[in-house]
């Protein structure tokens, strides 16, 4: 009997085929490369979230991202700019009214809420 692939075996296999994102914060586009995500800032993200990379980005796809999701994924986009900023900083700075206008593949995506 085939046996059900693990889902999120699936989910980490496709972000590290997806096509990078774009975030835009405070006037600059960023691209975020979730496949380019070290196991270092995957346990912090886990550390300080609750939960794992993946299971935000599943979170993103279905629509309807919580705030903590918006903050990594601009700590990500700011970090694999070169940036120095820290996910601490990005939790403290991302609001539910703070603009951030997210695409993928072109794609609008709302903004976290």
């Amino acid at each position: 009997m085939a046996k059900a692939p693990n889902p999120s075996a699936v989910v980490r296999t496709k972000m590290a085929e997806a096509e990078p994102m774009k975030v835009t914060w405070d006037g600059k586009q960023y691209p975020v490369r979730p496949g380019e995500v070290t196991a270092r800032q995957d346990g912090e993200i886990r550390k300080l979230c609750g939960r794992p990379l993946f299971a935000m980005i599943v979170e993103l796809e279905d629509g309807a991202p919580s705030v903590d999701v918006g903050a990594v994924i601009l700590w990500l986009a700011r970090t694999q700019a070169g940036e120095a900023v820290t996910l601490d900083e990005m939790l403290d700075l991302v609001t539910l009214d703070a603009l951030v206008s997210m695409t993928q593949e072109g794609d609008p995506v709302d903004p976290p809420t």
